[in-house]
């Protein structure tokens, strides 16, 4: 009986044992990849920055960060990327900046699996850069171009037409008449319509 009990014993020994082996070798260790190329040249004052990093990992990703700073003497912002619609591993975000905002930014980028590991392009203590150039004051949109006065949008100009037609007239008929008092047979009635002023 003693020896029935010992093989029983040994036998989940071993069962626990393989377990503990098994979920040992599933352990993930592997940080996930991450692809990021920076920008060649450098950014414009006062428009958006864009980040787009290729990330891919064996398991789940808990997340993927952009970390910036526009000063060097602040902290780093921490601001979460998002997956591209249209892309299994590209992640992105923009970052707004003001037009006073010339000179380099630092960043880097964070990885993050489910179990914990990390990856990472740049860091804190040697981040990445962007510079940011001055906003081109040629870039600036054009005051727009005031309208063009017409007759339509100033109905006192049509009175002015019609009076100067009238005035015209008047002197083409010399004082008026008909033929027998010797005015022109040819002179025939003459109306004018002009657009009715505001009221």
């Amino acid at each position: 009986m003693l020896k029935q009990l010992a093989i029983r014993l040994t036998t989940a020994l071993l069962l626990i044992a393989n377990s503990v082996l098994a979920q040992a070798q599933d352990i993930d260790t592997q940080a996930p990849t991450l692809i990021y190329r920076p920008a060649a040249s450098g950014g414009q004052a006062g428009e958006l920055q864009t980040f787009v990093a290729r990330v891919s990992d064996d398991s789940d990703l808990r997340s993927v960060a952009l970390y910036y700073r526009q000063d060097s003497t602040t902290a780093f912002q921490r601001i979460e990327m998002r997956r591209l619609f249209d892309s299994i591993d590209e992640y992105m975000i923009a970052i707004e900046t003001s037009r006073t905002a010339a000179g380099p930014i630092d960043y880097f980028l964070e990885a993050v699996d489910v179990n914990g590991n990390v990856q990472r392009r740049g860091s804190q203590t040697d981040p990445l850069q962007l510079t940011l150039l001055p906003p081109d004051p040629l870039a600036q949109s054009p005051t727009p171009a005031t309208p063009a006065v017409t007759s339509e949008t100033s109905p006192s100009r049509g009175w002015i037409i019609g009076i100067a037609a009238l005035l015209a007239v008047a002197a083409l008929a010399g004082g008026g008449g008909d033929a027998s008092s010797g005015g022109s047979a040819d002179t025939v009635p003459l109306t004018i319509f002009s657009p009715t002023p505001n009221q």
